[in-house]
């Protein structure tokens, strides 16, 4: 049984949250990577 409570509580929400979540992990991960990671053999 669907309707704008359940809709909101039990699947916008948690999904933005995780997708909020995710995205900032993932995308500072690839950054801190490619642009913050010293390179090997610097001090």
């Amino acid at each position: 049984n669907m309707n704008w409570g359940t809709l909101f509580t039990k699947n916008l929400i948690p999904v933005t949250i995780g997708n909020i979540l995710g995205g900032a992990v993932f995308v500072g991960s690839s950054y801190w990577f490619s642009y913050l990671r010293k390179p090997k053999g610097s001090a």
